[in-house]
């Protein structure tokens, strides 16, 4: 957000996921039409703006967190790059490969053309080209070892016309954990309205059956359910990897556009 901000386009990623007065609590339920076990409460993005509004000119968070999905931010960002002279979007241009030397850079790309600069920055994912062609290697926890969201599991997209207006009604927040014998689903909220991102391992990420996965959504809510499936892929969680450098000679790391979806992940 401090970056949007230098940009002059803070404001209006802040209008973008979800609406200014919703709650951003994390809260637990037996199931969704069941009890809530526990929250975390947290302001909702009206109420940090009015906090600093009011803070003091010495505060050090102008720019506090912001729930906004990437698929959201990213539609943006593009639009908005098509403003900017200076910015050329190549559309279905794949970088395959990148060799530095001592006066600059060439790329290839998916479509045999070969380019040039003096420099590349890449921030193309936790499968870099970039930074594999810097030979900048990772350090941190590869996998989570345990029974809740340990090892692989499945990230969705998914529209449930009626859940809120059912089940969560006067209860809203940011992420809807359902923890019982059956599943265990962590679903987060992204319109205010509709749309969720679920996080689950209780369906094989490998044999993927929507079908399943409706199911396990409607055993988290208790109750019947329409569910639509958007999108999904398989996810690894407690992944903790951070490069253990940002640049080696004309080759930059500026930042990480791993994807739940295509193209979506908050923007904080």
């Amino acid at each position: 957000m401090e970056h949007y901000r230098r940009l002059g386009i803070a404001d209006r990623v802040r209008a973008l996921g979800l609406p200014r007065e919703h709650p951003t609590d994390v809260a637990y339920f037996t199931r969704y039409s069941g009890f809530e076990l526990a929250r975390l409460p947290m302001p909702s993005s009206l109420e940090k703006s009015s906090q600093v509004a009011c803070a003091p000119q010495t505060d050090q968070v102008p720019e506090p967190l912001h729930r906004a999905n990437q698929m959201y931010v990213e539609r943006f960002l593009v639009q908005h790059a098509r403003t900017r002279p200076r910015i050329s979007l190549r559309h279905g241009c794949r970088i395959e490969e990148v060799l530095p030397d001592a006066d600059g850079v060439t790329l290839r790309d998916n479509r045999g053309r070969t380019l040039r600069a003096r420099y590349a920055v890449g921030c193309d994912g936790g499968r870099s080209v970039v930074r594999r062609a810097a030979a900048i290697a990772y350090a941190g926890q590869a996998s989570l070892d345990q029974d809740i969201l340990g090892g692989r599991a499945v990230a969705a997209h998914l529209r449930l016309p009626t859940l809120r207006q059912k089940l969560l009604d006067g209860r809203e927040a940011w992420s809807y954990w359902a923890v019982n014998k059956e599943v265990v689903i962590n679903l987060i909220a992204l319109d205010g309205a509709d749309e969720y991102c679920l996080l689950t391992s209780s369906v094989d990420p490998d044999a993927f059956d929507p079908g399943r996965l409706a199911r396990v959504v409607r055993a988290a809510a208790g109750t019947d359910l329409p569910v639509q499936v958007l999108g999904r892929r398989p996810w690894t969680p407690g992944v903790a990897l951070v490069a253990e450098s940002f640049g080696a000679g004309r080759v930059f790391l500026a930042g990480d556009a791993a994807h739940l979806f295509t193209p979506p992940a908050a923007s904080a």
